[in-house]
């Protein structure tokens, strides 16, 4: 929005004249003495300087070929324009951007996560003895805004639970491109057999990595903790939650239960004395929603 530069242009802003009462333009009416509109230099000033405030405000520097500057800024200022529709991608591959009636997305918001990791499963006891897992982590969780084009992305496999009081599988991370990588859950581990009282909890959590820095940036959430008083009183810990799924629940002597969703951590199994071990439940894959916009 270039400022008009005619060899007859004030150098500087002319002082209005004083405001008179609203009205509307007309063409007049020679046959009834009503006179046309007058376009005033002061309307026109206006009118140049409200657009011109906007493509300012937006970090765009005006300029005198280009004939989208202000639909360009208040695309910048009001957020990524007209809603199109979502992609949920959950298989690795290449992601387009979407035509709806004809439209194009030209923007995107994406919001993903890593993979959970599976619940530990408890080891085999004996008599007076009790074992149990700790629980499967969730994956890291990141929302971004990207420019829509064609983009190689990663979604990370779900944690496996592991062989009967083994140790849960990892989730694997879910990468966009080289912009943000979100790292899948650890797998909880195999606790005992020993006597109680004891107890155990995932000792760290994933993280988020790239080249860009997200709207939301958030590791992964450890398990609740795995915990025996006695030997008929145990339960294995809850998965690590996330904001697009549910975690594997706590246990009372039994095998994990698994995450549903997306992303979470599956829940750690638990052994009372004199049984055959078990094993945890799995997490969750990882996805990436993808909000589409004109």
């Amino acid at each position: 929005m270039f400022r008009i530069d005619d060899a007859t242009a004030a150098t500087s802003l002319p002082a209005p004249e004083t405001a008179g009462t609203e009205g509307y333009f007309t063409e007049g009416n020679p046959a009834t003495g009503t006179p046309a509109t007058k376009v005033r230099g002061s309307w026109l000033n206006m009118i140049q300087e409200e657009l011109r405030a906007i493509v300012v405000a937006a970090g765009l520097t005006p300029s005198k070929t280009t004939y989208n500057q202000v639909l360009a800024a208040i695309k910048t200022l009001v957020g990524p324009g007209r809603y199109l529709g979502t992609q949920v991608i959950t298989a690795s591959g290449t992601v387009n951007p979407g035509t709806y009636n004809g439209v194009t997305a030209t923007k995107w918001r994406v919001r993903g996560c890593g993979a959970g990791g599976a619940g530990g499963g408890a080891p085999a006891t004996s008599a007076g003895q009790i074992s149990f897992g700790t629980a499967g982590l969730s994956g890291a969780y990141a929302e971004f805004v990207t420019p829509a084009v064609a983009t190689s992305v990663t979604v990370g496999a779900a944690g496996a639970p592991g062989a009967a009081g083994a140790s849960g599988g990892t989730g694997g991370n879910s990468a966009w491109g080289t912009l943000v990588t979100l790292q899948g859950g650890a797998g909880g581990a195999p606790q005992g057999p020993t006597t109680p009282p004891f107890m155990a909890i995932s000792s760290f959590s994933s993280v988020v990595g790239g080249t860009l820095t997200p709207l939301v940036n958030m590791p992964g959430s450890n398990g609740q903790l795995s915990l025996a008083t006695s030997t008929s009183s145990l339960m294995g810990g809850a998965g690590g939650d996330g904001p697009l799924g549910r975690s594997g629940s706590a246990t009372q002597n039994g095998g994990g239960i698994s995450a549903t969703g997306y992303g979470c951590g599956g829940g750690a199994a638990s052994n009372a004395p004199s049984l055959a071990a078990r094993s945890g439940g799995a997490g969750t894959q990882g996805v990436f929603l993808v909000d589409e916009f004109a």
